[in-house]
């Protein structure tokens, strides 16, 4: 550094600063892309367990309904056909978030570990069209004078 020129040192400093900014800038920009990694993550995590949640309440309701129109009659088969629709609309709320998940799990590289999540998904829908099935053969039985019978099974 004795030969170097006081303009020299001088540029050679800046060199070393402006190096070391570059630095910082850069870990700068991965810690806040790690962070946005994870604030996404987690709010899409959230997100499908408020759905979770949601769906268990509108089958539970749907529970509900099936049970007060096999006891009380077609009076309750509004309320059915709603709960029906919402419990349908928690499935698609769902089927929408984890697909979300998955995408961003892609987009990061990650292995797709929602693909068990949405076979969960569709083992709940073919649950689901199932008993609608049974519930069918449930309220022909109460048609057929069967009343006793269907709650029993029920």
């Amino acid at each position: 550094m004795q030969s170097l020129s006081i303009r020299a040192r001088i540029l050679f400093f800046q060199a070393i600063v402006a190096g070391a900014v570059l630095l910082m800038a850069a870990a700068g920009f991965v810690a806040i892309r790690g962070v946005q990694y994870y604030f996404t993550r987690g709010a899409l995590t959230h997100e499908q367990l408020e759905a979770i949640t949601r769906l268990a309440v509108h089958a539970n309701r749907y529970s509900e309904q099936i049970a007060e129109l096999l006891l009380v009659g077609e009076p309750e088969r509004p309320d059915l056909e709603s709960a029906q629709r919402e419990l349908e609309a928690g499935f698609d709320s769902l089927e929408d978030v984890t697909g979300r998940e998955a995408a961003f799990l892609r987009s990061f590289g990650e292995a797709d570990r929602e693909g068990v999540e949405s076979e969960r998904l569709e083992r709940m829908r073919r649950l689901y069209a199932e008993m609608n099935k049974q519930v069918g053969e449930l309220f022909a039985m109460r048609e057929a004078g069967r009343q006793a019978d269907a709650v029993r099974v029920f």
